[in-house]
C-alpha cells in the first residue's frame, strides 16, 4: 500500500493537508473525498518506514496473515477504531490507520483481513465473526454490540462503548493479576525452600548419624525417609503430576463433570461468592451494552449468556432467559436463580420502573466488578501471613527435628 500527500479544500472553504494510504491514485482521490473533502494536489511519498514496513509485510506476511487476534490487540484494534470514528473517520479509514500503526503484530494482521473483507462488501461484525472463528479474543457481546450499532446506523457509537467495556475487562483483569502474584511467589518459595532442606540439608543430618553409629528418633527417620523417596521418586513423581493434570483438564471438558466441577466450586465459601460476582458483572455489563446499542432485552439475554463462564451459573440464567420469553419480568426471574447474586434483581427492578434496564444493569455490574477486586484483595492480603506462617511452621518443623537428634547425639557422646 503506497503514502499519498494531499491538499484538500475543506467545506468551510479552509485548505487542508494530510495523507493516505491506497492501493492507486484514484482510490487515494475517492479516500479523501469520503472524508467530504474536494482534493486540489495529491502526491506519492516514498516514506522510509512505510518501506520498512512493506518489507516486514513480503516477509513475515505469511505468517502475520494466519496471525489470530489476541487479547490485546482486540483491545488496541477497537480502541483505535472508536477514537477515528468518533473524530469522524469512516471505518475503512480507520482500519488503514490500524494497518500501519497499530503497535501489536495480531491487530495489524486483523486489520488487514476486516480491510479487505470491507472492501469486498462484507459487514463488519460478519468480519468480526470470522476474526473469532479463526480464534480471535473479543468479548461474548461484541459481534452483536456491533451488529445492533450497524443495525441503527451508529456503528462508531457501539464500537465506543466495546472499547470501554474491554478497557474495563483488562483493569478487572489487571487487579486480579497484582493481587494474587504475592501470595503465588510466597507458595512457589516455599516449595523451593521445601525441596532446597530435603534434597540438600537433611542428608547431611543422616550421615552424622551413621557415622556415629546411633539410630535417629522416630521424628528424624521419618524426615530422613521423606528426603529418599524425594530424591528417588522425585522426577517420576512430578511426571506424575503433570499427567494426572492433563487428565484432569480432559476429563473436565465433559459437560458433566464440569457442570459438576463449576457447581460445587460455587459451594466454597468466599470463592464462590467470588465466582458469581465475576460472571454476574460481567453479564450486566454485556446486557447493558447491547440495550444501548439498540438491542432488545429477548436478544441481548442469549448473546450475553455466553460470557458466564460457569457452567452451574449458566444453566441458571438458561432459566432466567426461558422466564422472561415466557413474559416474567427479568427482576423477578434473577430473585429465583439460586447462585446468582441478589444486587442483580434489585438494579434490574428499577430498571423496568424507571424504564432505564440496560443504564440499571451497567451500574449493577460496575458495581459487582468492584465488590470482586474488593474481595480478591482480602483474600489475596490474608493469604500472604497465612503463607508465610505455614512456611515458617514447616522449616521450622525441620530444624527443630534435625537438631533436637544432632543435640541427641552430643548427650550420648557425655
Amino acid at each position: 500500500m503506497l503514502r499519498f500527500s494531499y491538499e484538500a479544500l475543506h467545506p468551510e472553504g479552509k485548505r487542508q493537508r494530510g495523507h493516505v494510504l491506497a492501493n492507486n491514485e484514484a482510490e487515494a482521490v475517492a479516500a479523501i473525498e469520503a472524508q467530504g473533502l474536494v482534493p486540489l494536489a495529491l502526491r506519492l511519498r516514498r516514506h522510509r518506514r512505510l518501506r520498512h514496513h512493506g518489507l516486514r509485510r513480503l516477509f513475515a506476511g505469511a505468517f502475520q496473515a494466519e496471525r489470530s487476534l489476541s487479547r490485546s490487540g482486540a483491545m488496541l484494534l477497537i480502541g483505535e477504531l472508536a477514537r477515528l470514528t468518533s473524530n469522524g473517520a469512516t471505518l475503512e479509514r480507520g482500519l488503514q490507520i490500524a494497518e500501519e500503526t497499530a503497535p501489536d503484530a495480531s491487530a495489524q494482521a486483523a486489520a488487514t483481513r476486516l480491510l479487505g473483507d470491507l472492501r469486498e462488501g462484507v459487514q463488519f461484525s460478519q468480519a468480526l465473526a470470522q476474526e473469532q472463528a479463526r480464534g480471535g479474543v473479543l468479548p461474548p457481546h461484541a459481534l452483536g454490540l456491533i451488529a445492533a450499532g450497524e443495525g441503527s446506523g451508529d456503528l462508531g457509537s457501539a464500537l465506543s462503548r466495546l472499547s470501554q467495556d474491554m478497557e474495563r475487562q483488562a483493569a478487572l483483569r489487571r487487579s486480579l493479576r497484582q493481587a494474587l502474584t504475592y501470595p503465588l511467589v510466597l507458595l512457589g518459595a516455599a516449595l523451593i525452600a521445601c525441596l532446597v532442606l530435603l534434597i540438600m540439608v537433611v542428608p547431611q543430618f543422616k550421615r552424622l548419624f551413621e557415622a556415629a553409629g546411633t539410630r535417629a528418633s522416630a521424628e528424624a527417620r521419618a524426615l530422613i525417609g521423606l528426603s529418599e523417596f524425594v530424591q528417588a521418586y522425585g522426577l517420576i513423581l512430578l511426571l506424575v503430576l503433570i499427567l494426572a493434570g492433563i487428565a484432569i483438564r480432559q476429563l473436565w471438558r465433559r459437560p458433566a463433570m464440569r457442570y459438576w466441577r463449576d457447581a460445587a466450586l460455587l459451594e466454597v465459601p468466599g470463592l464462590g461468592t467470588l465466582i458469581g460476582q465475576t460472571d454476574a458483572g460481567r453479564w450486566c455489563r454485556s446486557i447493558g451494552a447491547l440495550m444501548a446499542g439498540g438491542a432488545t432485552l429477548s436478544d441481548a439475554l442469549p448473546i450475553a449468556r455466553a460470557g458466564v463462564t460457569n457452567t452451574a451459573l449458566a444453566a441458571q440464567i438458561d432459566a432466567v432467559t426461558l422466564q422472561v420469553s415466557d413474559g416474567a419480568p427479568l427482576s423477578q426471574a434473577l430473585e429465583e436463580a439460586q447462585d446468582w447474586p441478589i444486587i442483580t434483581a434489585h438494579y434490574a427492578r428499577i430498571g423496568e420502573e424507571t424504564g432505564k434496564l440496560g443504564d440499571n444493569l451497567s451500574a449493577a455490574g460496575t458495581v459487582l466488578d468492584e465488590e470482586a477486586q474488593a474481595r480478591v484483595k482480602t483474600l489475596a492480603s490474608l493469604a500472604g501471613p497465612i503463607i508465610v506462617l505455614l512456611l515458617g511452621l514447616v522449616i521450622g518443623s525441620f530444624i527443630v527435628v534435625m537438631f533436637s537428634a544432632v543435640l541427641s547425639l552430643n548427650d550420648l557422646a557425655l
